[in-house]
């Protein structure tokens, strides 16, 4: 606006600025009206000579009241000679796309025009930068001298200067607040842009240049950025730590393991079955007279009749709680509902859910009569008060969940997961908090929420809106997936929770889900197989509840684990697996079962063994080559000094005998590298003491340096496996790793594990985590010192607080008095200057 301004006074395409000062942002909200002002003043050299250079004053009105926004002096043409910066690259070159995204999440988001800095370079030794910008025919326009988006791009260096690059050492949120000198010229091809910066206190200056060829674009001198941290940004922590975690490999862990029981509640089944008991025999007096107005609503009242004369009867199928004697009389069934809810509230554990299953149960008992003749919509009537969402997620008990998808992110940090028929996302948000670290970090790289309903979507982004890499796609899985855009065979977990039960053919469900999985994945199934008639009251009232008589499923859509069994073996997974009920039979709602796609191995993989020993062949060497000939492995020993059969897998029991790369002469080495360089093809499962999870013997350490650097080096697969107790089990997981490695090799989609740990009976394998610094800091200075005033955001002043200096603290004398300090006054320069950083160098003080 004052380049504008200086251009109609003085026909002057480019221009001059010095001491610019912005006072207040103007904050622009969509269309609403805002008049700005731009004055003009002559600067005076003395009362009858003016200068060359003009005061402008930019003021605003917006919402009812004037504000100054901006001031500093303007002149025509440059006032001083500009020299173009030669252009360079320096070492460190930054992906542009990954630093926009940094500065969109600490709050700078800027959209595609603006995002223009290319073939970006940072210095590693000092806060310099270049980069070039991306050209466009707007910026050529006439009314501009120079586009206000390539001034932008010259500030947005500033903040690969300041950082050399490092995305991490973004902490701050800064903001343009001064410039000490500004020239713009009329704009050329562009080419380079160079950016230096220095940080002081809170505050952050430096220059940029804008060159092409030889002549300066952009020149800015002093141009001086303010912290203004959100508070969400003043709170957080890079994470600038990683620790090594070990957890059970979940591959080498056993089923029932890998989804534990969860808490069972009998008291709650019970009641369940007493209530719905009444619900049946009251709906049988209310529809007497009822002319059901459909199909799938006769099939619902003849349903309701059955149950009934079940109940009435006494089947011996029944549950003995739905056989107590029952008065058949309105008035009765009443006072015995009340009295089963009056028992329920004794119970806090289960009184919700109950609560939740009788108000839906109570809506259909209410409008029965007019839902089977037409007159009501019982989908709206479910629907309402998100009805259905609650029956669904305050019921539905998600047993072991959070153990398995922890133990599975575990071992695949970088899982493909996709969801079926995610609904309301219940389960969604059960497998997104438990693959997402305490710091934040996820444990997938790619999750896909699907639904047959487009209308779930819009509600699933807003509810998960804070969850990164979800994908949102319409999925019918009774269709051919590859037809609807998804790749077949690269999903490496797959939930479905309650939806395939709602298919036409559950058998063509399954194998359009086995289409989609990868090989060595995971299906976890959950689905209804409830005793207890509670679905079929409430869900029967729907058309599709009934739809799977294809599959001669007539009474209910859902079916019991048993026949769930059959139909995944039937479509080429591996059965159920395991079944985990979320209450003790039979009063459970739902089934867990996980299952994976069946594999056929080559039995050519499973033929030669090697043994490498040193000196003598150990007891327990003997009965690990026992267990390998009873698995069929065809083994034989030897030592470094004999040639390994070509592409054979080799378990080393060198370390049994001792730490062999302790004290190992050049012979020895020498003799090492000629055994490896004959193992071609093949791979070495080196068996050694415990050492990263619980270490004895750190002379053992040696060999984990060696197999990385040998991985590294020379292409080799060399594995370790530490051992904390040879006993006579150990060596059955040996063949089970080694199955694994062998499975490694043939499925390549993953990054392969190379680093084991038997402890306490279980395999583990690590995975370095990323943490902040802050936590390892505070649990190594836990001790009392000095503290010292420091501020976590500049500018705020209830951020100060007291932090540990780096004075080393002592021991107390026996003279000393310790003093208990309750309340500290602070005066102007230690409580005001801080939070002023853009004014002064902040110095932190002691007291």
């Amino acid at each position: 606006m004052a380049g504008e301004a200086i251009r109609q006074v003085t026909r002057s395409m480019d221009y001059s600025i010095r001491h610019l000062l912005i006072k207040t942002a103007l904050v622009l909200k969509g269309s609403d009206p805002v008049e700005l002002v731009t004055a003009l003043k002559p600067a005076k050299l003395a009362d009858d000579v003016d200068s060359l250079w003009y005061d402008f004053t930019i003021v605003a009105y917006q919402n009812d009241r004037w504000r100054k926004h901006c001031v500093g002096q303007v002149r025509s043409g440059p006032d001083k000679d500009h020299k173009p910066e030669q252009a360079q690259a320096y070492q460190r070159r930054v992906h542009f796309d990954s630093w926009y995204n940094a500065l969109r999440k600490r709050g700078l988001n800027y959209g595609k025009q603006f995002r223009r800095l290319r073939d970006i370079t940072a210095s590693t030794l000092q806060h310099e930068a270049a980069a070039l910008i991306q050209d466009d025919l707007s910026f050529h326009a006439d009314y501009y001298a120079l586009h206000p988006i390539l001034i932008d791009n010259g500030l947005q260096l500033f903040s690969v200067a300041a950082t050399q690059g490092i995305i991490y050492q973004m902490t701050r949120l800064c903001v343009p607040t001064a410039i000490e000198a500004l020239y713009v010229n009329v704009n050329r091809d562009l080419t380079t842009l160079n950016a230096l910066s220095r940080t002081t206190g809170g505050t952050m200056t430096g220059n940029s240049i804008l060159s092409s060829g030889s002549n300066v674009i952009l020149s800015m001198q002093g141009v001086q950025f303010t912290s203004f941290q959100s508070t969400e940004l003043a709170n957080s922590d890079a994470l600038l730590a990683s620790q090594l975690q070990w957890k059970p490999d979940i591959d080498l862990l056993p089923v029932e393991v890998q989804l534990p029981k969860g808490e069972k509640n009998v008291t709650f089944g019970q009641l369940v079955a007493k209530l719905f008991c009444g619900h049946i025999a009251e709906a049988y007096w209310k529809t007497r007279s009822s002319v059901p107005a459909s199909e799938h609503l006769q099939r619902y009242l003849a349903w309701i009749e059955r149950q009934y004369r079940r109940i009435q009867d006494k089947d011996p199928d029944l549950l003995p709680e739905m056989k107590e004697p029952i008065v058949h009389k309105l008035v009765m069934l009443e006072r015995y509902q009340d009295q089963l809810l009056e028992d329920a509230q004794q119970g806090e554990q289960y009184t919700k859910s109950l609560l939740v299953v009788h108000g839906i149960a109570d809506r259909i008992l209410s409008s029965i009569h007019n839902i089977l003749e037409g007159r009501i919509n019982p989908l709206e009537l479910l629907l309402r008060d998100d009805g259905l969402k609650r029956l669904y997620e305050d019921v539905t008990i998600f047993p072991g969940w959070n153990t398995f998808f922890t133990l599975l992110g575990h071992s695949n940090p970088t899982l493909r997961v996709l969801e079926i028929g995610a609904g309301t996302g219940g389960s969604t948000s059960i497998a997104l908090k438990a693959l997402t670290t305490p710091n934040g970090c996820r444990l997938y790289s790619t999750y896909t929420f699907t639904d047959i309903s487009p209308g779930f979507l819009p509600k699933a982004k807003a509810r998960f809106q804070s969850y990164s890499g979800i994908d949102y796609k319409v999925l019918d899985i009774s269709r051919d997936p590859e037809a609807q855009g998804f790749e077949l065979g690269c999903y490496d977990l797959i939930i479905a929770s309650n939806v395939l039960h709602a298919t036409p053919r559950i058998s063509q469900a399954l194998r359009n889900v086995r289409r989609l999985i990868a090989p060595g994945g995971r299906l976890l199934i959950m689905e209804l197989c409830n005793v207890v008639p509670v679905f079929e009251f409430i869900m029967g009232v729907l058309p599709g509840w009934w739809i799977g008589e294809e599959e001669a499923r007539k009474e209910k859509p859902t079916m019991p684990p048993q026949e769930w069994h059959n139909a995944l073996l039937n479509a080429g997974f591996t059965g159920a697996e395991l079944v985990r009920y979320d209450n003790e039979v039979p009063y459970q709602m739902t089934a867990t079962m996980l299952s994976r796609p069946q594999t056929v191995h080559s039995s050519s993989h499973r033929t030669k063994i090697g043994l490498l020993y040193r000196s003598s062949v150990t007891q327990w060497g003997r009965i690990l080559e026992r267990e390998l000939s009873i698995r069929g492995y065809e083994v034989y020993w030897h030592t470094l000094h004999q040639t390994p059969y070509r592409e054979s897998q080799v378990i080393s029991l060198l370390d049994l005998e001792g730490p062999f790369f302790e004290d190992l002469s050049s012979d020895e080495f020498s003799l090492f590298q000629t055994y490896l360089s004959k193992l071609t093809g093949g791979h070495i499962l080196w068996v050694t003491k415990s050492l990263q999870m619980a270490c004895e013997d750190p002379r053992f350490a040696l060999v984990l340096g060696t197999a990385r650097t040998i991985r590294q080096e020379m292409g080799h697969d060399m594995s370790t496996l530490e051992i904390d107790n040879l006993n006579s089990g150990a060596e059955k997981f040996v063949i089970e790793i080694l199955e694994k490695l062998r499975t490694q090799k043939e499925n390549r989609s993953k990054k392969p594990d190379y680093e084991f740990a038997l402890q306490d009976g279980t395999v583990h394998v690590g995975r370095y985590a990323w943490s902040f610094l802050k936590q390892h800091a505070a649990a190594a200075t836990k001790t009392l010192g000095p503290r010292v005033v420091d501020i976590d955001t500049h500018g705020v002043l209830e951020t100060l607080t007291w932090a540990l200096g780096d004075t080393v603290p002592q021991q107390m004398g026996e003279e000393d008095v310790e003093v208990d300090i309750k309340y500290v006054g602070l005066n102007f320069r230690v409580r005001v200057l801080p939070s002023m950083p853009h004014l002064y160098d902040c110095q932190v003080l002691t007291k």
